[in-house]
């Protein structure tokens, strides 16, 4: 009698264990909010205010201004 005891005690333990591991394994593979939002292209990211500054064209290339220093 002891012994269908002990064998119920550990089908009982041993649902415990896959059902933690159900559980664990769900919670992992929940897809996590990212933790910086970079826009997928160049377009999104220009369309954005605090990208525009970065993407924005120069008025002019410091090339050209360094050969109107030295035609001077």
């Amino acid at each position: 009698m002891q012994n269908k005891s002990c064998g119920s005690l550990a089908y009982v333990l041993d649902a415990a264990a896959w059902s933690l591991l159900l559980v664990l394994g769900t919670l992992a593979a929940w897809p996590q909010a990212p933790q910086n939002s970079v826009p997928a292209t160049a377009r999104e990211a220009a369309q954005r205010p605090e990208f525009a500054q970065k993407l924005a064209q120069p008025s002019s290339s410091p090339m050209k201004e360094q050969d109107a220093k030295l035609s001077d």
